[in-house]
């Protein structure tokens, strides 16, 4: 008799706990798709001289905007101590080259590979994007030092905790055609992540 109602009550048991776990689950995944994004907006002018390169594109001096989207949510490719590397970004912005007349034109790429770490002394941003520029595939790389405590809560997909200030002693910005590799630096600008509102 014992034995007759464990048997019955093992399939409703299984069912409350799978509803349960289903709860649970569900509570989870709900927290993950409303945590907020963040968008990291570079914008600025480079220096009026390349530091080395032949500026295939002619940015010197002009104006520049790019913005990265991503999730407090998306977990990093890869981790170190006090690194992180997240890769399958969306980047979107605006460049001006002398080149082309109906510039500034617009820029965009899914591939957005992005690397923030913290240092002794400072905090780091690194960033690489494949884009289409003129018809040409060229990858931008830019790398920039920032105050130690820019990241607030650690290196992860977090609000800065102020703008940072670009400079030329900020760090540079290169592109690559894979022939030719031109590196600039920033005359002024900015670098920020603001937080968006929950999704």
């Amino acid at each position: 008799m014992f034995s007759f109602h464990v048997r019955k009550m093992q399939p409703v048991a299984l069912a409350a706990a799978a509803a349960v776990s289903l709860v649970v689950f569900g509570q989870l995944f709900a927290q993950d798709v409303t945590l907020p994004d963040v968008t990291y907006t570079a914008s600025g002018t480079f220096s009026a001289t390349q530091v080395s390169g032949n500026d295939l594109y002619k940015l010197v001096g002009e104006p520049f905007r790019i913005t990265i989207v991503s999730n407090e949510a998306t977990k990093p490719l890869k981790t170190g101590k006090g690194w992180a590397a997240y890769s399958g970004l969306k980047m979107k912005g605006t460049v001006t080259s002398n080149l082309d007349p109906n510039s500034p034109f617009t820029i965009e790429s899914a591939h957005a590979f992005m690397v923030q770490g913290l240092g002794a002394t400072h905090d780091v941003f690194q960033l690489s994007v494949p884009v289409v520029v003129l018809k040409q595939k060229i990858t931008i790389s830019a790398k920039f030092t920032l105050p130690k405590g820019t990241y607030g809560r650690g290196w992860l997909i977090y609000p800065f905790t102020s703008p940072v200030t670009l400079s030329p002693a900020s760090g540079t910005v290169s592109y690559s055609d894979g022939s030719n590799t031109t590196v600039l630096t920033v005359a002024s600008g900015t670098l920020n992540a603001v937080k968006g509102a929950p999704r």
